[in-house]
């Protein structure tokens, strides 16, 4: 007598599928062979003359002021890298759920596709990585993974939206010129031009020095920072909204150092040479204010750390003065 067939649950399929080094591979390999058909080789964009890759590629550049760009897809596959014992460990049950952002995903390629807009094609990478490693592998894995996928939304180019930097740029001149009289230095802050009263110097702040060159790159460096250095959520969230803040720092301090050596030395000199290697007043002063604000926004870690440091101490020299014995 036939016995009736036995019902098949498709996420019994997934897991089975994706057993063991080997299939995991596999599965990576798919996922991996379809992203780059439909984001490297299919040409959609530009009259379909180029790939979602080619566009993108194209417009990390300097005019965009967001060159580091580039950087980030290997960013992401060094951050996986680096978590790979969490994933090796980390629980495989396939969720269904992962189906949610994979339609999103792709409902956003397919609408960036129709509308032209290369930015929502790209912006679909993320959700169709992510979702795909949900319905895959479980939220165990997706989570480890959450990080390096949400990074990959940095590849957006946002560079030719500079004329909403130009807020920036008017609080750098603003500052500069409350500080200049500091050093002896009298100048003219008008809009975003600086220029001294004796007519030594004429400094036009662009939107490249103060406006989103300095914001993505700082937003990209605080992501990566909290993703180490604060392990709660809500101040995650809070230290990487004050990517504006520590940008603006920095570049106050970076256009400040610009107006010193004119002062102290040449104009010329600082317009030139020391300006194209500001960069390193910048970053300095704009990562300090970022782990500042970090640390001030959990001073109770630290406190917390010591006095259990000092309650160690004192319970061991307890211990010995006792002779008691102790199992940890």
């Amino acid at each position: 007598m036939a016995e009736p067939p036995v019902p098949v649950d498709a996420a019994s399929v997934r897991v089975a599928g994706s057993e063991g080094k080997g299939g995991r591979m596999v599965a990576w390999a798919g996922i991996a062979g379809v992203l780059v058909f439909f984001f490297g080789v299919l040409r959609v964009f530009q009259g379909g003359t180029a790939s979602v890759a080619e566009w993108s590629w194209a417009a990390w550049n300097p005019l965009n002021h967001q060159e580091h760009a580039k950087f980030l897809l290997p960013i992401a596959g060094l951050l996986l890298w680096w978590h790979r014992a969490r994933l090796s460990a980390a629980r495989r049950e396939p969720d269904d759920l992962g189906l949610v952002p994979l339609m999103a995903g792709i409902a956003l390629y397919l609408l960036g596709v129709r509308a032209a807009q290369p930015r929502l094609a790209l912006l679909a990478l993320p959700l169709l990585l992510w979702g795909g490693t949900l319905f895959l592998w479980g939220r165990g894995v997706a989570r480890v993974c959450r990080f390096p996928f949400a990074l990959l939304v940095l590849l957006v180019p946002v560079g030719s939206y500079v004329q909403g930097t130009v807020s920036l740029q008017l609080l750098v001149t603003g500052a500069c010129n409350l500080l200049a009289p500091l050093i002896g230095l009298q100048i003219e802050a008008a809009g975003t031009t600086i220029r001294s009263l004796d007519g030594a110097f004429h400094f036009e702040i662009a939107e490249g020095c103060s406006g989103i060159r300095s914001l993505m790159a700082m937003v990209t460096v605080t992501a990566l920072y909290v993703h180490f250095a604060q392990p709660m959520v809500w101040r995650k969230g809070a230290v990487l909204a004050g990517s504006v803040l520590f940008a603006l720092v920095g570049n106050i301090a970076r256009i400040f150092s610009v107006l010193v050596v004119a002062r102290i030395a040449s104009p010329q000199w600082a317009a030139g040479l020391y300006h194209d290697y500001s960069d390193l007043v910048f970053f300095p002063v704009a990562v300090a204010a970022m782990a500042g604000f970090n640390k001030l926004l959990s001073p109770r870690d630290s406190t917390a750390t010591s006095g259990a440091q000092v309650a160690l101490a004192k319970d061991s020299g307890a211990g010995a003065s006792r002779s008691e014995r102790y199992d940890y």
